[in-house]
């Protein structure tokens, strides 16, 4: 019995008896050919989150989710779901208020206003037990 004998009854049928070509057709996909409400709802599901994230601290990089990084349309879309109604935490040391300051700045002037609109932000402004009066 020979190899392709063995596969007939499982619907193999070798190379020199096909009678179609594979075709080279692929098919694109884009998160922009989809319609505006539904990226709305794959950035929300991407961005959103009931626990609160870290987004700024001395200790932690200013992580911005790679989904506003992809193209300039996507931050354009995405951007006021997640400055202004993801759960964030600040976490701000008393002596590092500085560095937020300068972080803030950094942001695009829509980042921060949807930042400053955004109910879901946790502060937490930390102080050292020695620097107490």
């Amino acid at each position: 019995m020979s190899y392709s004998q063995g596969f007939k009854g499982m619907g193999y049928v070798p190379l020199s008896q096909r009678t179609t070509k594979p075709t080279n057709r692929t098919t694109k996909s884009s998160l922009l050919s989809l319609p505006p409400e539904l990226r709305n709802n794959i950035y929300e599901f991407a961005l959103l989150t009931t626990v609160p994230l870290p987004r700024f601290s001395a200790s932690l990089s200013t992580r911005v989710p790679t989904l506003l990084h992809v193209n300039q349309k996507i931050r354009d879309e995405a951007i006021s779901i997640y400055y202004g109604r993801a759960a964030i935490e600040l976490l701000v040391h008393q002596r590092r208020l500085w560095q937020f300051t300068v972080w803030a700045e950094s942001l695009d002037e829509r980042a921060r206003k949807y930042l400053l609109s955004n109910s879901e932000i946790k502060w937490r402004v930390y102080v050292d037990k020695k620097d107490k009066p």
